[in-house]
């Protein structure tokens, strides 16, 4: 049976717990947020491992400049740009590397 999903006010809260430094806020932040991560990195990259490996960077990415979000509710179009920009160095190496 799957974990309740969820609600917004709970993603916000923890948002901002994790912005005070609760790593177990940002744990679950993590959780809610890694299928969306690997899927859109491998929509992007159409490699799974890459796509895992952009994935992880971004979350450390988001955990470091997570203070600067000014508003949590807008934390899935600013972690997804942060993903997004992970997928895309990663894309460039892999060109040069061919």
């Amino acid at each position: 049976m799957q974990a309740p999903r969820a609600t917004k006010q709970d993603l916000n809260a923890w948002i901002q717990r994790a912005q005070r430094g609760d790593l177990k806020a940002y744990d679950r932040i993590v959780v809610r947020f890694q299928d969306m991560a690997v899927g859109y990195g491998y929509s992007l990259l159409h490699d799974f491992h890459w796509a895992e490996d952009a994935a992880q960077e971004a979350f450390l990415q988001a955990y470091l400049d997570l203070p600067t979000l000014q508003d949590p509710r807008g934390f899935a179009g600013w972690f997804r740009k942060i993903v997004f920009k992970h997928c895309d160095r990663l894309r460039r190496r892999k060109q040069l590397a061919t």
